[in-house]
């Protein structure tokens, strides 16, 4: 079923399948969550796809190229956003767009919108929301309430709003002040083996895993500090995938709790496979409101028992003790709680089966081919 624009109620929708040309905005083509997102749907869409990459290529942008999709570079050369968005703009006008869809969060992406609103009016705007407003306009930040503005701006000039999770569309009302009647939610989506592997036993020594950047909203912190409770770190062991600006004082912080020998931080994966294959329990603490939570799913799909806190949209992925676990945000004694509970019951495994058994099911619900098929639709839609 087409999904039609509130915004647009007075238009028409198309009857019939028509391919369009779309242009996505990112940028950079490096490894992240949206990147991995955008790869995966261009090779489900059928639409004309083009990826225009605003501040530098990388692995995921090679992979969309050889995929035989259009990918477009802002020129290294240009220096200052004013050069990149003159540039984009003259270069949007070349080619014979139906639909842009601005995705990451970056300020020129919105100015872009809003120029795009008066210089082409026969092409449909969509605003991506990829995580919560406060985190969009960086509200604990100095400049922040330009960033607002400018952020408002963008997403009216839209005619379509489409955010990653309903704790996202609730943000944009609250922060923005943009309806949430406007605002459509598309789950994000996540490659999934089309054979799932074999609910394994629980190891005797519990290996658990994280997988993500590594910022301090992500709260590896948290995750460190679980562990040294009540010497929890003698009897499991941490797996950290992923890198970022935070990994030295992460790297630091686990020598001074005494955990760094139950800790391992292997750095940035581009396949994180062999780690959630090998892995028990996955956990994901952050101090932010996350957005959606893709590691978050991929960890389902492969049956690890998941332990999420209660904040953002992760209680949309986990219902507690259903198929996963959810604790309170920001305590590392509950997480060292739970831990330790799910290590003193891994012998009676029959309930922990089903637990993970059931995130394999739930996890199906978010493969990328689904996704596509709905983005497509909503993209089609007048």
């Amino acid at each position: 079923m087409l999904i039609a624009f509130a915004a647009m109620a007075k238009q028409h929708v198309r009857k019939e399948w028509e391919i369009m040309r779309v242009l996505h905005l990112l940028t950079s083509g490096g490894i992240g969550g949206i990147e991995t997102l955008m790869r995966n749907y261009a090779g489900y869409s059928q639409h004309e796809n083009v990826f225009l990459f605003v501040y530098s290529g990388g692995v995921i942008a090679d992979e969309i190229a050889a995929m035989n999709k259009e990918v477009l570079y802002v020129p290294a050369e240009l220096r200052g956003n004013a050069a990149r968005l003159k540039w984009i703009m003259n270069r949007l006008k070349t080619l014979r767009l139906d639909v842009i869809v601005s995705h990451h969060s970056s300020p020129i992406f919105k100015l872009v919108l809003a120029c795009s609103r008066v210089l082409l009016p026969g092409v449909k705007l969509v605003a991506y929301a990829h995580a919560n407003a406060a985190d969009i306009i960086a509200a604990h930040e100095k400049g922040a309430s330009i960033r607002k503005l400018v952020h408002y701006i963008g997403f009216k000039s839209a005619h379509g709003i489409i955010a990653i999770s309903g704790s996202v569309q609730k943000s944009l009302e609250h922060v923005l002040g943009i309806n949430k009647k406007n605002v459509y939610v598309l789950y994000n989506a996540v490659s999934i083996p089309e054979v799932l592997p074999p609910v394994n036993a629980f190891s005797e020594k519990p290996e658990v895993v994280y997988v993500g950047r590594l910022i301090r909203e992500k709260g590896v912190q948290t995750i460190l500090s679980a562990l040294a409770h009540d010497g929890l770190y003698k009897n499991m062991h941490l797996t950290v995938v992923g890198d970022g600006p935070y990994r030295e004082q992460l790297e630091a912080l686990a020598a001074e709790l005494g955990v760094s020998q139950a800790v391992d931080f292997v750095g940035l994966q581009h396949d994180i496979t062999p780690f959630l294959l090998k892995a028990d329990i996955f956990v994901h603490a952050p101090e932010w409101e996350e957005g959606f939570g893709i590691t978050v799913v991929e960890a389902m799909a492969y049956g690890l028992l998941c332990i999420c806190t209660n904040n953002g949209a992760l209680p949309e992925l986990i219902s507690d003790e259903e198929n996963g676990f959810l604790v309170e945000a920001h305590s590392a004694s509950a997480l060292a709680q739970k831990l330790a509970w799910v290590k003193a019951n891994a012998a009676s495994q029959q309930s922990f089966e089903t637990i993970r058994k059931n995130a394999q099911k739930a996890a199906g619900g978010f493969n990328a081919q689904k996704y596509a098929r709905e983005l497509d639709a909503y993209l089609m839609t007048r």
